[in-house]
C-alpha cells in the first residue's frame, strides 16, 4: 500500500492516472452519445426521403386521341379515372373529362391560336408543383402527346427536377382524321410515305430557306398532312409552288375531325390559301396534300353510289 493511499491522499501521477481514466470514460461516452444520434438523424433523414420520394408521384403525359371519346385508349381511360389532378390541353372533348373522379381537379392551361395562352413554362410548373405535392397527375393533350404535342419537352423539364414520367399514346389527328374520312394516307401506287408537318414551318425563315425544305418534302413523294395549318394556307401554297408543286396537286381540308361536326372540303394547291379563308366552322383544321386525296374522293363518290343502290333496291323489293 502506497503512502498516499495510506493517508487518503493521491500524489501528482495517480491524481494524473486517474483524471485520464476519467477523461477516457467522459470521451467514450460522449462519442457514444453522438454516434447514437448521428444514426437517429440519417434515420430520419432516410424516412424523410421515403416520404418525398413517395410524395413525388410519375406524372402521366396522355394522349387523349383526336376528336370522338371512342377513340381514346382504354389505357388512356384508365389514367384518366384514377387521377387526382387533370391538366388538359384546348383538345379535349367534354366527353373525356367527364370519366374523372368527382374528386379530380380539372385544370385547363390550353393554347389557342392568336388568343391568350399559359406558357409554357407555366404549365411545366404546374406540373411539377401537382407532382411532387403527393397527388396522381395526368397531363392530358389531344391526339398523341408526342406529335406536335410538347410531351417530350415536359417530360424532361419533370426529370431534370427528378419527378419521372410516363407517354400514354393516343390516336394523333392525322390517322383520326384521314381515316373518319375515308383519305388513305399511304396507296402504294401514288404515296409511299406520309409526313407530317407543323403548319408553323414557314416561321422566322428565309425564303431560299424555306424553299428548300419544301422542295426535300416535295421530293419524297409523301402525303403531306398539317397541323395547325388553317391560318397558314397561303404561306404553305406558297412554299409548295415555289418548290415545284403542280397547281392541281390535291387538298382535302378536314375541321373537326373524328367528331360528328366534322366537315371535309376538297381543293387544290393553287386554290388552297381562297378556300382556307371560306372555313368559316370554329374548331380545329387539318390539312391533306397529296394525290391520296383523289383515292379519297373517289372513294367518297363510290361508297354514295353504293347507298343510293341499297336505297333503291330497298324501296323497290320492300
Amino acid at each position: 500500500m502506497t503512502t498516499s493511499q495510506r493517508s487518503g491522499q493521491l500524489n501528482t501521477d495517480e491524481f494524473c492516472s486517474l483524471k485520464r481514466v476519467s477523461d477516457e470514460k467522459i470521451n467514450t461516452e460522449t462519442r457514444t452519445q453522438q454516434l447514437k444520434q448521428f444514426a437517429l438523424q440519417c434515420l430520419k433523414s432516410t424516412e424523410q426521403n421515403k416520404v418525398i420520394n413517395n410524395q413525388h408521384q410519375t406524372v402521366k403525359i396522355v394522349g387523349a386521341g383526336c376528336g370522338d371519346i371512342e377513340l381514346l385508349t382504354l389505357k388512356a381511360a384508365k389514367m384518366i379515372t384514377e387521377a387526382d389532378a387533370i391538366v388538359y390541353d384546348n383538345l379535349v372533348c367534354a366527353e373525356i373529362l367527364q370519366l374523372a373522379a368527382t374528386h379530380c381537379r380539372l385544370i385547363y392551361m390550353g393554347k389557342r391560336f392568336a388568343q391568350k395562352s399559359r406558357t409554357q413554362d407555366e404549365i411545366n410548373q404546374r406540373l411539377y408543383h401537382l407532382a411532387i405535392s403527393g397527388v396522381k397527375v395526368v397531363r392530358l393533350k389531344g391526339g398523341d402527346p408526342n406529335v406536335f404535342g410538347r410531351g417530350g419537352e415536359e417530360a424532361l423539364f419533370l426529370a431534370k427536377r427528378g419527378v419521372k414520367s410516363e407517354f400514354i399514346a393516343g390516336v394523333t389527328a392525322a390517322l383520326g382524321c384521314a381515316a373518319s374520312s375515308g383519305i388513305p394516307l399511304t396507296h402504294r401506287k401514288v404515296a409511299r410515305s406520309v409526313t407530317f408537318v407543323t403548319g408553323r414551318i414557314c416561321d422566322n425563315k428565309r425564303e431560299q430557306a424555306v424553299i428548300d425544305e419544301w422542295q426535300g418534302l416535295l421530293s419524297a413523294n409523301s402525303t403531306l398532312v398539317f397541323y395547325m395549318g388553317k391560318e397558314k394556307a397561303l404561306e404553305i401554297a406558297t412554299g409548295l409552288m415555289l418548290a415545284g408543286a403542280v397547281g392541281s396537286l390535291p387538298v382535302a381540308f378536314i375541321t373537326n375531325g373524328a367528331r360528328q361536326s366534322q366537315t371535309i372540303k376538297f381543293s387544290r394547291v393553287d386554290q388552297m390559301a381562297q378556300d382556307a379563308l371560306s372555313l368559316k366552322q370554329a374548331g380545329p383544321t387539318l390539312i391533306i396534300v397529296g394525290e391520296v386525296v383523289t383515292i379519297g374522293a373517289e372513294l367518297e363518290h363510290c361508297l354514295a353510289f353504293c347507298s343510293q343502290s341499297i336505297a333503291a333496291n330497298e324501296s323497290l323489293y320492300g
